[in-house]
């Protein structure tokens, strides 16, 4: 029997998505969040759902939290790590 080898393909958004990320995450840096998710899913199995489990996991990192500010951009130093 063959292995199947599987590549890990990082997420990328839809316009849509990014307009419902400035909705939830004013002050973030968006593409610091997507590259962050990428880097955190990084060997994960992707969710059912690609998109849902993007927002879900960027509300989860951005709830009563502000942006926080180095050189006047917003940083991230948080990775919020799924369960299966």
């Amino acid at each position: 029997m063959a292995s199947v080898q599987l590549y890990w393909t990082p997420y990328e958004p839809t316009n849509a998505v990014l307009d419902q990320l400035r909705m939830i995450a004013p002050g973030w840096d968006r593409q610091g969040l997507i590259a962050q998710y990428q880097e955190c899913s990084k060997g994960k199995a992707a969710p059912e759902n690609p998109h849902g489990g993007f927002i879900g996991w960027t509300k989860r990192l951005t709830k009563k939290r502000a942006a926080r500010l180095i050189a006047g951009r917003p940083a991230l130093c948080i990775c919020v790590n799924r369960t299966s």
